[in-house]
């Protein structure tokens, strides 16, 4: 689910860097575009390939929609990506591979957020990814 107010875009998904960034052609430029909304783990945490492989199966090589909401302090492109009917960022809170922001970069629309906030609930019930036993037993050591 994405909102529909704002302008789209079709751009290229040149690779997956992590599970929340891409690197993408848009209108003729490379950009680094920052999945909104959604935070996949770092490179040094648990799941954090699974997270990269996921974007990366789904978006590299294809063209993506994109709903640009401005930019992050690193001047990367923040925005909804969708491929093939799927929000890219909606599979990875649905899997476990990725937490809804609760700040300034959570969903900006109030029925994006509840699909979202629900698909974190059910992955956090059914312990998928991020949720699991084991995962959260590791992360909390540090």
């Amino acid at each position: 689910m994405m909102p529909a107010s704002t302008q789209a875009l079709e751009a290229a998904c040149i690779r997956a860097i992590d599970g929340d960034t891409i690197v993408a052609l848009v209108e003729g430029v490379e950009e680094h575009v920052r999945i909104y909304g959604v935070n996949a783990p770092e490179k040094w945490e648990p799941l954090w390939k699974e997270a990269k492989n996921l974007t990366s199966a789904l978006t590299s090589h294809k063209t993506v929609t994109l709903i640009p909401k401005g930019r992050d302090r690193f001047g990367r492109l923040l925005a909804y990506v969708r491929v093939d009917g799927k929000t890219v960022g909606l599979e990875l809170v649905a899997r476990g591979l990725a937490r809804v922001y609760s700040n300034q970069y959570a969903p900006d629309d109030m029925d994006t957020y509840k699909a979202y906030q629900q698909a974190q609930i059910q992955a956090m019930t059914e312990t998928k990814g991020i949720w699991g036993g084991e995962v959260l037993r590791t992360a909390n050591r540090r």
